[in-house]
């Protein structure tokens, strides 16, 4: 199975869980850019060339990022099997419900408090461990 990690990171705590999801399932990694003023978003795999797609958001005001909301938007209609992750500092509101909503419903989900980051490898192996 071939498996892409996408995500956008403001801070680096997504990147962070990114890249130990990536070297756990041995998956591809792209990483968006996002451009505040002109609300593009950039990456460079192309989806349809992966069975399973994992999508990685920071949590903004109880919601996924602008960055990810635009990903989603943007490749609507073209995911194959998909899951999602978040990092937050205290709530994820509706991140996963808005996620689905531009997607469509998720194999796996995870979420990670920020300031747990750095002692999540247990969760990240369960949530793995749900994809294979």
């Amino acid at each position: 199975m071939k498996t892409l990690v996408t995500y956008y990171s403001k801070t680096g705590n997504t990147a962070e869980v990114a890249k130990k999801i990536a070297e756990e399932l041995k998956a591809d990694l792209d990483k968006i850019e996002f451009n505040e003023t002109t609300n593009e978003v950039t990456f460079s795999k192309d989806i349809q060339q992966y069975d399973l797609i994992i999508i990685g958001t920071p949590v903004q005001a109880f919601n996924l990022h602008p960055a990810i909301k635009k990903y989603l938007e943007m490749n609507k209609g073209n995911f194959g099997r998909i899951a999602f992750f978040c990092t937050y500092a205290l709530l994820i509101g509706n991140t996963f419900k808005t996620m689905k909503k531009l997607s469509k419903p998720s194999v796996s989900e995870l979420k990670i408090k920020s300031k747990n980051i750095n002692s999540s490898e247990k969760e990240i192996k369960e949530f793995c461990w749900r994809m294979k």
